[in-house]
């Protein structure tokens, strides 16, 4: 159970309590699909709680779908962020293929041409807008399906089909265009 000290009310307290108990469920499970580690997702639950107890006006009823759905989305966004620094965090190594290079045909011209390949990929990811990053990260490191990532993110599954399809046309222009820089 979360600790709600930071409540300036036995009131606010026992209202955020009130909401934890009817939400915190649905919440963790909304986190652990989307960051995929039940202690980042208690993490994201806890966080939620937090940024409510700054928005308590926002409540109704601990009741109401309203709450649920605001919580909900509270959390979404807080995991999706949480995803996106852990995976802006990973740093790219050689370990990463998890392939011993002795017993491959490749040579290390074409280990270090795949590795320019893979941080050019990266570059392209981390350049586009997060309207177009988020549903790509989530279908590619997640493995969701667009119905499940227009779930998490609250759009329709023809909004996800579109900004994964814009989001690979220009990460295909950028790496296009890096290829086409190098060649000059």
């Amino acid at each position: 159970m979360i600790s709600f000290a930071f409540a300036s009310s036995e009131e606010e307290k026992s209202l955020l309590v009130q909401v934890y108990i009817k939400t915190n469920k649905v919440l963790f499970g909304q986190a652990k699909k989307i960051l995929k580690d039940s202690g980042l997702a208690e993490d994201a639950v806890q966080e939620a709680f937090i940024r409510l107890g700054h928005n308590l006006d926002k409540i109704d009823s601990p009741d109401s779908n309203k709450t649920l759905n605001y919580m909900v989305t509270i959390v979404k966004h807080i995991s999706i962020d949480m995803y996106n620094k852990n995976k802006k965090a990973t740093v790219f190594s050689l370990e990463d293929y998890d392939e011993d290079i002795d017993s491959t045909e490749e040579t290390v011209e074409e280990l270090v041409i795949r590795q320019e390949e893979y941080g050019l990929l990266k570059e392209a990811i981390a350049a586009l807008n997060d309207t177009l990053r988020e549903p790509l990260i989530l279908q590619i490191t997640n493995g969701m399906k667009e119905k499940e990532i227009a779930e998490t993110l609250g759009i329709s599954v023809s909004n996800v089909g579109a900004r994964l399809t814009r989001a690979k046309q220009k990460i295909r222009q950028y790496m296009n265009g890096k290829e086409a820089g190098k060649d000059e």
